[in-house]
Parts: C-alpha cells; structure tokens; sequence
C-alpha cells in the first residue's frame, strides 16, 4: 500500500569544509576499506579532515580505472562516433602517474618525502602499505588546504594533481593559491537535480 511521507534527505549531519583554502586543519584519520558501507564499490583510500570549528572534508582516492575498462569504453564511443582525444593505453598511463603524485603530495606533508617511496603490484597492495607507513604519524600536525569541486560542482575533492599544492603543513612558508582551473562554485540544483538527488544515495559522499 502506497503512502504519502515526506522526503528524507541524505544531507550530511555535520558541516562540511568551505570550498578554497583551509587553515588550521588537523588529519584525524586515515583509511583504506570499501567505498560503500555495505562492503562494494572497491576499496579507496580516505584522508579525513577536520579544522577547529569541527568542519570536515574527506578527500577519496579511488581505484584507478583498468585498462581493459577503459579500451572497452573507448570501442564503444567510437562506434558511436565519439572517438577519444588519447589513446586508452595513454589515458590509463596518466590516471596512474595522477594517483601517486596526488597520494605522494598527501603523504610528504607529515611524512619525510624520503621515507614516501611505496609502490605496490596491485591497488591492494598499495593501500595496505599506506596505511602501515602511516600509522599515526599524522596526529599533533596541522595543515593548510585546498579543496576544490569536481567538475560537476557537487562534490569536494583535492585537485586531481598537485601541479600547485593544495595539502601543506600549516607552519610552511609556500602558500596555496586558487587557479582559475580551481573549480569552488558548487552546482546549482535544478528541478531534475533537485529529484534525483532525493530519490538516490551518493557513492562519493563520506561518513563520520
């Protein structure tokens, strides 16, 4: 039987980090698990932000996308003549190099950067070194950083490379410096958004 009830939205319950530069910050915690709580999505890495008036930013390191993935999608749009602008083999090449400059920028703020030299053979073996190399290395340090939205403007994320830093100790002298590729303009909800929003559970957001 239908009945008539008011929409529960999936607003986060505690407040989010302003878009651009953030100082004062602390890292509480990181994470290597599963992207959703019911244990899919693949494991990512988290880094969990919090600055002093409690405002939480969480940035995700996913997976990077496989190449076989990415050849097949690449069939498919040009046969329907949507070719892309690089190869798979490149484009798959890059996500990788982007993924370690970005997990390498993260881990040199309160890590010696002689001591960031992980690898791993599989994305597993990756996160599990993370997280030992990390321990708690993090805790009594403060950060300066810089979050910007995706391109959809409705997620806030880190850059996706550190072509400028956006994750610095707070005591350094470099400052961070919002580009005009930064984007910090969240999207404006249309109607269809606004539905869409209501009637399905984001895969990006976190939980504290």
């Amino acid at each position: 039987m239908y009945q008539l009830q008011e929409t529960q939205t999936s607003a986060p319950s505690y407040k989010l980090m302003s878009p651009g530069i953030n100082e004062n910050v602390q890292l509480v915690d990181v994470t290597f698990d599963t992207l959703r709580q019911d244990g899919t999505g693949g494991n990512v890495v988290r880094f969990y932000f919090q600055d002093e008036e409690g405002a939480k930013f969480t940035h995700t390191q996913m997976e990077v996308t496989s190449l076989e993935r990415l050849q097949e999608s690449s069939k498919n749009a040009a046969a329907a003549g949507r070719s892309w602008s690089s190869t798979p083999e490149q484009l798959h090449a890059d996500l990788i190099r982007n993924t370690g400059e970005v997990l390498h920028h993260i881990l040199s703020a309160f890590i010696p950067k002689e001591r960031v030299t992980i690898s791993g053979s599989t994305w597993l073996n990756l996160g599990k070194n993370i997280i030992e190399l990390v321990g708690n290395s993090y805790e009594g340090h403060k950060f300066k950083i810089k979050c910007v939205y995706d391109k959809q403007g409705k997620y806030l994320q880190f850059p996706s490379r550190p072509v400028q830093p956006f994750c610095l100790p707070q005591d350094s002298p470099q400052q961070l410096v919002v580009g005009y590729r930064d984007n910090i303009t969240p999207a404006q909800p249309t109607n269809e958004a606004e539905i869409s929003s209501n009637t399905s559970t984001s895969t990006a957001g976190d939980t504290w």
